[in-house]
């Protein structure tokens, strides 16, 4: 059994190394000349954004929670940067810009004005609008990028196109549901809110007219003897303080419901717009990156199978002289015969004999016609 060194095959791979080098960077070079010259150029436009939190008035419910038992959050979930990535990617998102009509000029043709979905500027066929929708969302997917900013707090969004005015508004439209969905969303949880806080509030006058109604019944019953019985002044200063602590939660609740109401009408935009992507176009060429890396690695694979192939042969010449000089004459004989200039003396070689062979009967039926003249 032969042993291999791991050294021997660096000496190799060392030895031969303008083949090892040389091959990927060679490769990559065509990948990238082909990549330009027959894959559609393309367009990305990029935006910048970050999240506003909303505002919540807590301290309005803060005496209430504490007699409910109750602890409010002071934060609103679902703001953190990475819940805005994930929102860009959901297909809900993407599929509502697919659906989007958009207004642009052709790839290729300045002035040639088209609207149309996304389904018919990527040029998706499909037996069914369902399908063809489905494969326009994944598509699109391929096309967005969604990064975060972590030290400046930005979510940066790309988005690509095959025109620049196409990726600006397929850029804004994104921004667009994202801003829809989250005031769609702080509505519904304003209204939510809105519903408990007034179904809180008219049990609370309940409450607080009960109170009133026992503290009045009790002062009718005990209107000169108050002041005079220890256990009736404790009794009064009881259904007192109870009057007052209902008043003061049917106060806070009727500002918590009014605040309520005022969140829920709210249209203000749950996003602020650091850079918007007007003016941000920059022309790729898709997939560049991936063929980019592809080349890299077949053509490393391809040089390092090259350099061991090429030892091999070295050592075959050095080992067996004829059987190397048998495999050389063969190349060269294999090369003659591939010349075309052997292929084309063959070929009007054949259309020769071809004619003559045509012209054999002719020349007989002249010679008998001279025979029979002579005669």
């Amino acid at each position: 059994m032969v042993e291999i060194s791991l050294v021997a095959l660096a000496n190799v791979l060392l030895r031969r190394r303008r083949i090892v080098i040389g091959t990927p960077v060679v490769l990559v070079a065509l990948t990238v000349a082909l990549v330009a010259a027959f894959v559609e150029r393309e367009y990305t436009a990029t935006s910048r954004f970050m999240p506003n939190g909303e505002a919540r008035d807590v301290s309005q419910l803060s005496g209430i929670a504490a007699q409910l038992g109750l602890v409010l959050p002071t934060s609103t979930p679902g703001q953190s940067l990475g819940f805005y990535a994930a929102l860009l990617q959901t297909r809900q998102i993407l599929r509502d810009a697919v659906t989007t009509v958009y207004r642009a000029e052709r790839p290729g043709q300045p002035g040639d004005t088209i609207e149309a979905t996304l389904v018919e500027w990527f040029g998706i066929e499909a037996a069914t609008p369902a399908e063809a929708a489905n494969a326009a969302i994944g598509e699109l997917s391929k096309r967005v990028a969604v990064t975060i900013e972590a030290p400046s707090g930005l979510v940066v969004l790309e988005a690509t196109a095959p025109t620049p005015d196409l990726a600006v508004q397929v850029n804004r439209r994104l921004l667009d549901l994202v801003n829809e969905f989250n005031l769609e969303r702080r509505q519904t949880q304003a209204r939510a809110e809105r519903e408990f806080v007034e179904s809180r509030l008219e049990e609370a006058r309940r409450e607080l007219a009960e109170a009133e109604a026992e503290l009045k019944e009790f002062l009718e019953r005990n209107r000169r003897g108050v002041e005079s019985a220890p256990h009736l002044r404790f009794e009064w200063a009881r259904l007192d303080r109870q009057v007052a602590l209902r008043q003061e939660i049917v106060t806070q609740l009727s500002k918590a419901f009014e605040q309520a109401r005022i969140v829920e009408v709210r249209n203000t935009p749950v996003l602020t717009l650091v850079d918007g992507p007007e003016g941000s176009i920059r022309a790729a060429r898709r997939n560049m990156k991936l063929a980019v890396a592809m080349a890299l690695f077949l053509g490393g694979t391809l040089g390092i199978a090259l350099a061991f192939f090429g030892e091999h042969i070295d050592r075959q010449r050095t080992m067996h002289p004829e059987v190397y000089g048998e495999l050389r004459q063969l190349g060269r004989e294999a090369i003659r015969d591939l010349d075309p200039r052997r292929w084309l003396s063959r070929w009007r070689g054949w259309r020769g004999s071809r004619a003559s062979a045509a012209g054999a009967p002719a020349r007989k039926a002249s010679t008998r016609e001279d025979v029979v003249e002579r005669v």
